[in-house]
């Protein structure tokens, strides 16, 4: 039975939709920062924190060395990454968030991914859900809003188990990064568990060379 659920689930086909409107590189430069509240909420552990990435200097590969530090305290710099030239935006909360940037950047702000491996099925939907209207404590934006929807299928010997996340992400591009972003995980009712929330509470922005 689950070869057979498997074999069916292989015959899905990757599918792009392009969008017209693409988005130029974001001109980093050394000096810009920006400053995020993180929160957790749901589940058994909750906790809410203040954190700033800046660009403190440039690589040798053309790349900037990402600065992570904490509030209020400011510490000395720790590395968090890099940011390589040509990306249209800054995820510096979660790495694997590249692919929307990678998406917003020359390929298309609609896409759909079905992959299938050993057991497990995932489908991944990113969807461009057009511009709002958005105030945090950095001030008033006018963001683009994108969504990731991930579903995550896993079959074994005695039934299979779905996990679904809801990615929600609005980008400004003249912020070069995320105004906010929330990411929420589901049971299998469809109804939130956990969250967790990033918002943009303070940034500068060095002009474009």
């Amino acid at each position: 039975m689950k070869s057979f659920f498997l074999a069916l689930l292989s015959l899905m086909l990757l599918s792009l939709v392009s969008r017209a409107e693409k988005l130029e590189p974001a001109a980093f430069q050394v000096g810009d920062r920006w400053a995020y509240d993180i929160s957790v909420t749901g589940g058994e552990q909750q906790f809410q924190f203040q954190t700033e990435y800046s660009l403190v200097f440039p690589l040798l590969n053309g790349s900037f060395f990402i600065g992570e530090r904490s509030l209020p305290q400011r510490p000395p710099w720790g590395k968090k990454g890099e940011v390589q030239p040509g990306q249209c935006m800054l995820f510096i909360i979660n790495p694997a968030d590249n692919e929307v940037g990678d998406l917003l950047c020359g390929k298309s702000l609609d896409h759909e991914q079905e992959l299938i491996r050993e057991n497990a099925y995932t489908r991944r939907k990113i969807r461009y859900r057009g511009d709002e209207e958005l105030t945090t404590p950095a001030g008033k934006f006018k963001a683009m809003r994108i969504t990731r929807e991930e579903m995550l299928l896993q079959v074994d010997d005695l039934a299979p188990t779905a996990k679904t996340r809801t990615w929600q992400y609005w980008y400004d591009p003249k912020v070069r990064s995320l105004i906010k972003a929330q990411l929420d995980h589901h049971d299998a009712e469809m109804r939130v568990v956990r969250s967790l929330t990033i918002v943009l509470i303070d940034y500068s922005i060095q002009p474009a060379k």
